[in-house]
């Protein structure tokens, strides 16, 4: 019962999103209007008053809350986390959709041991969401209430709360504010606007790689084409690495996406001849972009270094190595193709 009471905490940020292409496209045109202000990422914080589930009073709560369009914006999914004393507790993936034949806006929820739902009505910029959810046996009730209070901040309250029907107090209000910076996904969208395009990199092998018949000093050129998907949430790389001096040319796959879970940019290449590389960019800098680069190759140790994507302008990114013992090496300048 205990732990119950406790995921009242979980389901009372619930996540909001729009599903559906269905017959009543306006319908849910109007639906995703009424809701979109919600996109984004917010934290609100607050202090307990009385004792409830696993949490005591005077304990002070931080909860996260990050909203995203899935699936060509035919739903709204969130992530949700709430910390205490630095113990995060666990996390609910919920979606929010159409459905076309209730011809309502409804809401799908699934936490750690148990799963609910929900249903939404809105009127202007206040949104109540009604939600049930069974956690081990044990029915849970409630209703969210949100308003909208600006650009970057609603209220939040959970009320007419039960727990297998017993009455429980309601919880406080909670105002929400927009995350900004990079801490809240700010850096991925900044990294998303300068990368999507057509690029021509062209750089020096920087060490003897027999393996794949390369030496130090060959010079390479490596066009790179990067398109966004699922509503801008992953950009999709191809590109062409070509050594003319060595008849040497590899193809490669690319996936570059923001991870809610460590907060940075991931990106993942695949290459034909079975090199596989990977970068995480967890800051920027002035106009570079800092992260962490490792590559790993067929009969060649894995290397791992930190990098500076510095983007002085639209047209320009030049990829550096900022230690190891080729500090300061470029490893690929890029020229936007126009």
């Amino acid at each position: 019962m205990k732990q119950a009471i406790a995921l009242i905490l979980v389901l009372a940020f619930l996540a909001f999103s729009i599903a559906a292409r269905g017959a009543d496209d306006r319908a849910v045109t109007e639906q995703f209007k009424s809701m979109e202000w919600l996109l984004g990422d917010w934290v609100g914080e607050y202090t307990l008053e009385y004792d409830w589930g696993d949490f005591k009073a005077g304990d002070h709560l931080t909860t996260h809350a990050s909203r995203r369009w899935g699936l060509d914006k035919t739903m709204m999914v969130e992530e949700y986390i709430s910390v205490v004393d630095g113990k995060r507790y666990p996390e609910t993936h919920e979606v929010m959709r159409w459905d076309a034949v209730g011809q309502r806006l409804v809401h799908d929820i699934v936490g750690p041991g148990g799963a609910g739902e929900g249903e939404w009505t809105t009127v202007g910029e206040k949104a109540a969401l009604r939600w049930n959810f069974v956690y081990q046996g044990v029915k849970v009730d409630g209703t969210s209430y949100l308003e909208k209070k600006g650009d970057d901040s609603y209220t939040w309250q959970v009320r007419e709360v039960t727990v297998d029907g017993e009455k429980k107090p309601d919880l406080p209000v909670v105002t929400f504010h927009r995350k900004k910076g990079e801490a809240a996904g700010g850096l991925w969208d900044k990294w998303r606007d300068v990368m999507v395009g057509q690029w021509l990199g062209s750089g020096t092998i920087i060490r003897d790689q027999p393996a794949l018949g390369l030496a130090k000093g060959d010079r390479f050129t490596f066009p790179l084409t990067w398109t966004a998907a699922l509503d801008d949430r992953v950009l999709l790389g191809k590109g062409e690495f070509n050594v003319p001096a060595r008849n040497v040319r590899v193809e490669l796959q690319e996936q570059c996406f923001w991870d809610p879970a460590t907060r940075q940019i991931r990106l993942a290449a695949v290459w034909g001849n079975g090199v596989v590389e990977e970068i995480t960019v967890h800051r920027k800098r002035g106009t570079a972009f800092i992260g962490t680069f490792t590559t790993k190759a067929p009969a060649i140790a894995a290397e791992r270094a930190g990098i500076s994507l510095d983007c002085p302008d639209a047209d320009t990114c030049i990829l550096t190595l900022l230690d190891g013992p080729r500090k300061g090496h470029v490893l690929n300048t890029f020229k936007r193709v126009k």
